[in-house]
């Protein structure tokens, strides 16, 4: 018998890097009570990215880290994606609309996916300052948008390893957060 995620909170963020324009996304994730977070952050590997396609790529990726079933409450600052997973059986519409953009189709057929594996996925939508968790995951884009990678190596999702700390060292120096 496998173990279950029950009852998991999960902020997620996206941002543009202001020194390079590179976009990065993040989630910080809780048991529900639990006030120790655990986070991840990535940098947007696409030819045309957009903070909708790394808000996008933030569900589907903080979705894929729990153990299938799970309950889970979403928290963005994106109407789009809230109003998006309120109402699941709009996913396939969205999914047309953007056929012709294939990085954004794939996020939406991966969230669809990991929509139907879990028991439960609820969303609050909130506003940029609402909580601590929040400022987590913020803290967390801002990383994977600093984050190096090769632009030949994009698709195949090689980067070069830069630690958190290192990254979170580099952006201290330049006063980013307090």
């Amino acid at each position: 018998m496998s173990k279950k995620n029950k009852d998991i909170d999960i902020y997620i963020a996206s941002t543009e890097a202001e020194n390079n324009n590179h976009i990065g996304y993040g989630f910080a994730k809780a048991q529900n009570g639990d006030k120790k977070l655990s986070g991840k952050a990535y940098r947007l590997c696409s030819e045309n990215p957009t903070l909708y396609l790394a808000d996008v790529m933030c569900v589907a990726k903080s979705l894929e880290s729990l153990k299938a079933p799970s309950s889970a409450t979403i928290y963005t600052t994106s109407p789009t994606i809230a109003s998006a997973i309120a109402e699941p059986n709009s996913i396939p519409d969205i999914i047309k609309k953007v056929q012709k953009n294939k990085p954004l189709r794939k996020a939406w057929e991966k969230v669809e996916k990991q929509l139907r594996m879990h028991d439960e996925v609820n969303v609050i939508m909130v506003s940029p300052d609402a909580c601590e968790q929040l400022t987590q995951a913020q803290k967390q884009a801002t990383i994977g948008a600093n984050l190096p990678y090769n632009k030949e190596g994009a698709e195949n999702k090689k980067y070069k390893r830069h630690s958190k700390n290192e990254t979170l060292r580099d952006i201290l120096d330049e006063n980013t957060f307090e």
